[in-house]
């Protein structure tokens, strides 16, 4: 079955949508242009010590070009379908999960920056791995092996739900306190 067809239970693209991470990630694309026009198209060497003009290229390619546009094609991906739970992190990371494995799937409020050092794909002692691209809910899933994943969610309701309705054993759909 393709990604994205129609008889999805549940669909969710998440993308960087946090200002700050734009700012940052702007920030550093406008030195890397910086460094180019200024050594590359006009001529004239930045800074004290400039590096030769193959490195200020190459700086200006990855980080005036390459970490916008990586920036903007990052996203999160979560679909139930079938008896799967789909998630992609686009680029980094693609895992296909059957539902029978998953024992409990529970909406969970959370903290980003402390219970995981910031958003992406992380793994922290106890808590295990957590995909998360913006927010700060999302639904903590706990395998029949015991082992966690929390999946960053806009919807996170409705992805307990979709995970509970699709067959699965558990304490699927319930809110957590913080959510009610």
């Amino acid at each position: 079955m393709r990604f994205g067809q129609h008889n999805d239970r549940f669909r969710e693209v998440q993308h960087v949508s946090q200002w700050w991470v734009w700012a940052i990630v702007g920030g550093i694309a406008l030195t890397g242009w910086w460094a180019f026009v200024e050594q590359i198209v006009m001529g004239r060497p930045w800074g004290n010590q400039p590096a030769p003009d193959a490195m200020v290229v190459l700086i200006w390619l990855v980080f005036g070009l390459g970490l916008p546009v990586a920036t903007m094609w990052m996203r999160l991906i979560i679909r139930v379908s079938g008896d799967t739970l789909y998630v992609r992190y686009v680029p980094f990371r693609k895992r296909d999960i059957p539902l029978s494995e998953i024992a409990v799937a529970e909406t969970k409020r959370y903290h980003p920056m402390r219970d995981y050092l910031g958003w992406g794909i992380r793994w922290m002692p106890r808590k295990g791995w957590v995909y998360s691209i913006s927010g700060d809910r999302g639904v903590q899933l706990v395998f029949t092996n015991g082992r966690k994943l929390l999946l960053g969610s806009r919807k996170p309701i409705q992805l307990a739900e979709a995970i509970h309705t699709a067959g699965t054993h558990g304490n699927h759909a319930n809110p957590s306190p913080e959510e009610a």
